[in-house]
């Protein structure tokens, strides 16, 4: 195989439910770098969400973050792509949530934000459809989350909502499909992330092909989620997790094991370091 670039989904994937890199893993990964391949996590989080234990892994170059919103270079920290949600779609975006009473998050600047008010409540009240510990680790408060995001309406990676009820999840997804400029994705079962236009982890992951001078025949993929197929898709060999959504598993090429049982290493032993 030519595989010369592995591109790595976090959650559900790479990392195992303690948000750790599994030493076979860890191990799987740092071979390969020492072979030549370029390992490149592409995940929904902000940057300043991601876990520490991925920065333990030796000679990672470039981290993709907030679904293929921009893409970071380790060595410097230095944003080397940026595909942002237009300003156009912002007002409609807020409509739909204001009127229908959506909690919502906007990444911007690497910095995932949250109203203060919700913050608080999950803080000391806790929440029945999400991680108060995740919350209080990974985001950041303000006043008013929504005269936060028109503030900063050009510079938002994605925005990020959570239900608890998945009928009006797929109610509000289908309003937000008829809004131009924007694409909808999901990373777990309740919650429905926005992006640009173009932006997905294949298109970044196609940014950062061209610039390293590799092709789609050179790229091997890992993911769990809808918000991983287009980098499924992209890759030469697209592997889906044992714990995947059905969705991700039809649009793959191979099946692994599951990320508490080191699928990810799995799968790059059998078709990388043979």
């Amino acid at each position: 195989m030519s595989i010369k670039l592995i591109g790595l989904d976090l959650d559900g994937t790479t990392l195992n439910n303690n948000e750790r890199v599994d030493d076979e893993t860890k191990e799987a990964l740092e071979e390969s770098i020492g072979r030549g391949i370029h390992v490149v996590f592409a995940t929904g989080r902000s940057f300043y969400s991601l876990p520490p234990d991925i920065f333990n892994v030796e000679g990672v170059e470039y981290i993709i973050t907030s679904n293929g919103a921009h893409i970071t270079r380790l060595a410097d920290n230095a944003v080397i792509y940026s595909n942002c949600i237009k300003s156009g779609p912002i007002d409609r975006i807020l409509d739909i949530v204001i009127r229908h009473k959506v909690d919502v998050e906007a990444f911007i600047d690497g910095i995932a934000y949250i109203d203060r008010k919700e913050y608080e409540s999950i803080k000391n009240y806790g929440s029945t459809y999400r991680s108060s510990n995740y919350v209080v680790k990974t985001r950041t408060p303000v006043d008013n989350i929504f005269l936060h995001m028109k503030e900063y309406e050009n510079r938002i990676e994605n925005i990020n909502m959570l239900f608890a009820d998945s009928e009006k999840r797929r109610f509000i997804r289908k309003l937000l499909e008829k809004i131009p400029g924007i694409t909808v994705t999901t990373s777990f079962t309740n919650n429905i992330e926005i992006g640009g236009a173009t932006t997905n982890k294949g298109v970044a992951l196609s940014y950062l092909l061209e610039s390293l001078g590799l092709k789609r025949h050179n790229l091997m993929s890992f993911g769990d989620n809808p918000n991983d197929i287009t980098m499924i898709k992209l890759a030469k060999i697209g592997v889906a997790m044992g714990n995947a959504d059905i969705l991700v598993k039809q649009a793959a090429d191979y099946i692994t094991d599951d990320h508490d049982n080191n699928g990810v290493a799995k799968a790059i032993n059998k078709f990388v370091l043979k």
